[in-house]
């Protein structure tokens, strides 16, 4: 095999954070090779190139190069993405998840819910079978496999929360585990106020955003409160322009909700559909299929860089501006939550936690203490 032409990807850690580093002896034809392939990027503090440690990116870049140079994988790579490793040997249990997929599909639960659910069963059966045949299940495997792989792998307290509902259901699907469902614990939730962007701020991105197409589908997140998804999934037909609504179908919850079409991206809107003549989704990619969410996202990204935000924006924050700058100018909180397609109120609460509109009333009492001695001296200052 010729060195000079080959390629070496290992597992490494750049910030405390899983990459795949892309090793090659130096040239300029090798270096326009990982330059133009897909995902590859160079961190310049570390002097490596690298991409982003995930199946996806590895297939992605793998396809993108293999026709160039040779690829080998370090036994790092064999190791984290083979595809016997999540793979379940016992027959009896892979019956048991087509079944319990059937279960889900039968209750008509969506499909990413389907997805979610099964790939946590899988792993927890996988995670039964390292440690011997199995035919039984009881509330001691699912804390063990809490401890071992959710805590140890840092899974986030909503995903195991997520995990215990899924069990839940596999527990009613086969009674013949000793699963007491009344003593699985979900961990408590954890509240995090969400991050909201300033009108200025907003009109700052939209304005340095250049690509009409993506200008549109930042306006649209922000002007509607929309989810990503229902952006990338909107029909034209959905759109009525004379009435400025945009019917919403079928979204999280199987609910159908009509939301706001602002007059003032009305022209912008026209001059997109004008422009990329959509047939029938609003936003497609090349290939005519839906945009991918990915694209969005990084997209969002650079234009937020140029409007000056340093902080990470991302598509759910306009969204959550949207609800927060609707309470600040007076809406009623059951029209947002109408309008945001929550099911809960609570949910639509949280937006209370961060609006200005009463908190900027309040003065500190550092402020009212020295307006009291300024009276007594003028002279008093902080510094």
């Amino acid at each position: 095999m010729d060195t000079k032409n080959t390629i070496t990807l290992k597992t490494v850690k750049i910030n405390n954070k899983d990459v795949i580093e892309i090793i090659f002896p130096y040239s300029i034809a090798m270096v326009d090779y990982v330059k133009c392939a897909t995902g590859a990027k160079y961190n310049s503090d570390n002097d490596l190139w690298y991409i982003t440690s995930s199946r996806k990116s590895l297939s992605k870049f793998y396809l993108s190069i293999r026709s160039k140079v040779n690829v080998e994988f370090d036994g790092s790579i064999k190791n984290k993405f083979s595809k016997y490793k999540n793979q379940i040997h016992s027959q009896y249990n892979k019956d048991l998840l087509v079944e319990f997929t059937n279960f889900l599909k039968g209750r008509r639960y969506s499909e990413s819910t389907i997805g979610l659910y099964g790939t946590m069963i899988r792993n927890l059966f996988v995670h039964l079978e390292t440690k011997g045949d199995f035919k039984d299940i009881d509330n001691s495997d699912i804390d063990n496999f809490a401890q071992e792989v959710l805590y140890s792998k840092n899974y986030s307290i909503s995903y195991q929360r997520q995990f215990i509902s899924a069990v839940k259901l596999l527990a009613t699907m086969h009674p013949q585990f000793s699963i007491d469902e009344y003593e699985l614990l979900r961990p408590k939730r954890s509240t995090i106020l969400p991050i909201v962007l300033s009108q200025s701020q907003i009109i700052k991105i939209l304005q340095v955003t250049v690509n009409l197409k993506h200008r549109t589908i930042f306006a649209l997140l922000y002007s509607s409160g929309l989810r990503i998804s229902e952006v990338l999934s909107l029909e034209i037909s959905r759109i009525n322009f004379d009435r400025r609504q945009i019917l919403i179908k079928q979204s999280k919850g199987r609910k159908d909700r009509i939301v706001q079409l602002a007059s003032s991206i009305i022209p912008l809107l026209e001059n997109y559909i004008n422009s990329y003549s959509p047939k029938k989704l609003l936003f497609t990619n090349n290939d005519g299929k839906e945009y991918y969410q990915s694209s969005v996202r990084k997209v969002l990204k650079k234009s937020a860089l140029k409007a000056g935000i340093t902080q990470r924006v991302t598509p759910h924050m306009l969204r959550h501006s949207y609800a927060t700058h609707l309470l600040e100018d007076g809406t009623d909180i059951r029209y947002i939550q109408q309008l945001l397609g929550h099911n809960d109120p609570k949910t639509t609460m949280i937006y209370t936690h961060v609006t200005n509109k009463d908190l900027l009333r309040i003065e500190s009492p550092l402020d009212t203490a020295i307006k009291s001695l300024k009276n007594d001296s003028d002279s008093l200052k902080l510094e």
